[in-house]
């Protein structure tokens, strides 16, 4: 469950990153 939990927080942040690089 904790790996499930870092993987979703990795992709998140990577998601945001992408975001803010497109703004």
């Amino acid at each position: 469950m904790q790996r499930r939990a870092s993987l979703k927080r990795r992709t998140n942040q990577f998601t945001r990153s992408s975001e803010a690089r497109v703004s």
